[in-house]
């Protein structure tokens, strides 16, 4: 009888610290889980803006004046339908970020003004997401120093940080935000060489 109590209460006992180790253990992971996908939200708008901003170029290497635009885009302004020739085969403009805010794009004067950018043109655009808590950064742009906005990301905070794209250039963003174009690109290549295998 003494070793089935002894043996009921090992199990226990056993039972509790293990419920308890995986209680801490979910709760971990669930926070690296927040901060992945903050992550991976972070690099999805980088791609996107990068798209965007691609198709802006080409519109105006066409010897095209881009349309007026002022902010959020959408699906009926005139920029969005300007560009929808432009857009890549299997890619898309986005009208929202992975977070679920608008993306905002300035062209031409409209551009003037924000983060400290001075003297715009017809064809200057900034193409910009708030980050992960939607709101606009009190970051000022250093036209002598361009790489002066790209940061390193150290801690959850930095996914809370503007995305800002200047005429096809990221003036903030990630330092590495580079590799995860390229990246991008790789991936779409292996993804179009296997439909032709």
């Amino acid at each position: 009888m003494k070793r089935i109590i002894f043996f009921l209460g090992v199990i226990f006992f056993s039972s509790l610290y293990f419920y308890g180790y995986r209680i801490g253990q979910t709760e971990q992971l669930t926070k690296l889980s927040e901060d992945y996908s903050d992550a991976d939200k972070q690099k999805k708008a980088v791609i996107d803006l990068n798209n965007i901003a691609v198709c802006l170029t080409d519109y105006i290497t066409d010897g095209k004046v881009l349309p007026k635009q002022d902010g959020p885009i959408t699906e009926d302004s005139e920029l969005f339908k300007s560009l929808v020739p432009y857009i890549p085969e299997g890619k898309n403009i986005p009208i929202k970020d992975p977070w679920g805010n608008d993306y905002l794009i300035y062209c031409g004067t409209a551009a003037t003004g924000k983060y400290g950018i001075s003297g715009c043109v017809s064809d200057d655009f900034l193409i910009i997401s708030y980050g992960a808590d939607g709101k606009k950064e009190k970051w000022l742009y250093n036209p002598s120093n361009r790489e002066s906005g790209l940061f390193d990301i150290k801690s959850s905070s930095d996914y809370a940080k503007d995305l800002v794209d200047f005429n096809g250039n990221f003036i903030r963003a990630p330092k590495n935000y580079e590799s995860w174009l390229d990246e991008a690109d790789e991936n779409e290549t292996r993804i179009s060489e296997s439909h032709y295998k």
